[in-house]
């Protein structure tokens, strides 16, 4: 079985509107360097819910995120560890192609990574075309990533509850 792969947005998914108005009242010593000011952005809390859902599936990240355009991946996972991310990121889609959708650029992936057979989501705080929307978990950009949008990613990584997830782990739960 293919290891199960989690498309990622960054901003909408792991920051907010919410998450911004607390940050930004944050003060900080001496001015921020380019990297801190990325890394504020990052909402530590919805980091810990994707960690939770990466824990529970096994599954890695691909960044799809537009800050692949902007950041070199390794940048990008630093930024994320120094917020708390614990998963693994083993690439992002294409970026040369500034004229296919987000989910071309997917399914681009997805093809030429051979990954036949895999699960995968999306966590995209927009409308993904070109992927089935039911593969899609759309975090509200005033929130960011909650519980709900992880019961929903797991379901679609695993076909199971966040409850039947912890009580198969825990050696509780059926098989069936």
């Amino acid at each position: 079985m293919q290891t199960p792969i989690v498309f990622l947005d960054v901003d909408g998914v792991l920051n907010s509107r919410r998450w911004d108005a607390r940050s930004g009242a944050a003060e900080e010593a001496g001015p921020p360097t380019e990297r801190e000011l990325w890394e504020r952005r990052i909402d530590p809390e919805c980091v810990a819910r994707l960690d939770r859902l990466l824990q529970r599936t096994g599954a890695v990240v691909v960044v799809s995120s537009s800050w692949r355009k902007r950041l070199p991946l390794n940048e990008i996972v630093r930024i994320l560890e120094a917020r708390g991310f614990r998963g693994r990121i083993v690439g992002a889609t294409a970026t040369e192609d500034n004229t296919a959708s987000r989910g071309a650029e997917i399914t681009r992936w997805l093809t030429e990574n051979d990954t036949r057979g895999a699960a995968y989501v999306v966590l995209d705080d927009e409308v993904v075309e070109d992927v089935p929307p039911e593969l899609v978990v759309r975090p509200s950009e005033g929130t960011g990533l909650t519980d709900q949008d992880i019961d929903r990613a797991l379901l679609i990584l695993t076909g199971r509850s966040g409850q039947q997830v912890e009580e198969r782990q825990a050696g509780r739960g059926s098989d069936a």
